[in-house]
């Protein structure tokens, strides 16, 4: 006999896990396994770094907002971290890396677009491109000039024509969103998208 336990307990939930300024307690408790999960998503490019990223505990000291993406109670698949820096920004993202893990996180970014914002480059830049229409996502685009506005310690320089980049070649409409930065010792090429200003409460 099939009981209401047995039903329940062959469901797959997934739920959301917003961890604020004031849930210290539970960031200490999910450290670890967000630790892994952005080990593992940044291992191809060099790792993770940047203030706040030295450590599981540094992590939950310095990164104001977390959201998780959580199945069946303990299991991230997915996940943002964000900063107060000229408003609500993204900081690191990352998913287990299976199908649920990727598609859970291009749609907790697509819709951050209207409450966040981030600079992206590389992987996460083209999977924007590729299930945004540009049409849509052309509003949320951020003038280099405005970045820098924004981020007036960091040396934002704008592309010119000259630059060459993998991405600009394949979506040309980014060129006069593009801009560099000195990341690490190497210069990256990334595009802010989103809404700035809308501070972590």
């Amino acid at each position: 006999m099939i009981t209401i336990r047995d039903i329940r307990q062959s469901l797959i939930t997934e739920v959301f896990k917003n961890l604020s300024l004031n849930d210290k307690a539970s960031k200490e408790i999910w450290a670890a396994r967000v630790w892994e999960v952005l080990e593992k998503s940044y291992k191809a490019i060099g790792g993770l770094g940047g203030t706040g990223f030295n450590s599981p505990d540094d992590m939950v000291a310095t990164i104001p907002f977390w959201k998780l993406r959580v199945k069946n109670g303990d299991e991230i698949i997915g996940l943002i971290l964000y900063k107060d820096a000229a408003g609500r920004k993204a900081v690191a993202i990352g998913s287990n890396g299976k199908p649920d893990g990727r598609k859970a996180v291009l749609g907790m970014m697509k819709d951050d677009l209207s409450r966040s914002w981030a600079e992206m480059s590389k992987g996460a830049l083209g999977a924007t491109m590729r299930i945004i229409p540009w049409a849509d996502l052309k509003k949320f685009v951020i003038d280099p000039l405005k970045v820098q506005e924004m981020m007036p310690k960091k040396d934002v320089a704008p592309v010119d024509d000259a630059f060459s980049n993998i991405l600009l070649s394949k979506f040309p409409v980014l060129r006069p969103y593009a801009y560099t930065r000195t990341i690490g010792g190497k210069v990256e090429m990334k595009v802010a998208l989103g809404k700035p200003g809308k501070t972590i409460s």
